[in-house]
């Protein structure tokens, strides 16, 4: 096996080729997915992020996250992006919004979009501050570098297993937490 990937020395290098594309991959994913279900983890405690978020007590956290636990981790993470922003290289010359206005962009420009600025812009979502899980449809959330379950020039591919670890974390977390109390 090592051979066939090129790890022995031989001098075939397309295993060398594959591990620096695979490390720096798990590493994003390792980072972003641990970001993620930290931010549920304080999240689920009632825990703010900052002064101007408007996030509910501990208690009623956990009744929101039980009602629909996808809709409540959607929300946290629209509060508290693991991603912080996502870049694309323009293949056409294109307007776009830029400081409260818009200006043309030539092609191969590299543009920049900050997802937790994106997530609190009152154009886009009402009183944007306050945590209400459900406000909206789920591909207005880009917590994965773009509209949830859907396609964008790099999303993220391990989107429902970030999802799924956050989910399976929070809710270890609160039963743990029942089964103490009893």
């Amino acid at each position: 096996m090592a051979k066939e990937a090129g790890l022995d020395g031989s001098g075939d290098s397309s295993g060398l080729m594959i591990e620096s594309v695979v490390d720096p991959l798990l590493l994003a994913a390792l980072a972003g997915t641990k970001l993620a279900v930290m931010f549920c983890l304080y999240s689920i405690e009632g825990w703010r992020w900052s002064e101007e978020h408007q996030v509910p007590a501990k208690e009623e956290m956990q009744l929101l996250y039980r009602k629909d636990p996808e809709a409540w981790i959607l929300e946290v993470l629209r509060l508290c992006a693991p991603v912080a922003g996502t870049h694309k290289v323009l293949p056409e010359s294109t307007r776009l919004p830029f400081l409260r206005g818009s200006r043309d962009f030539p092609a191969g420009t590299i543009v920049t979009a900050s997802i937790p600025d994106a997530h609190v812009d009152p154009s886009a979502f009402e009183d944007p501050m306050a945590f209400r899980p459900g406000r909206c449809p789920k591909d207005r959330y880009l917590i994965w570098n773009g509209p949830f379950g859907g396609a964008a020039p790099r999303h993220c591919p391990g989107e429902s297993i970030a999802l799924k670890l956050c989910e399976v974390f929070t809710t270890a977390y609160l039963d743990r937490q029942v089964d103490s109390q009893a």
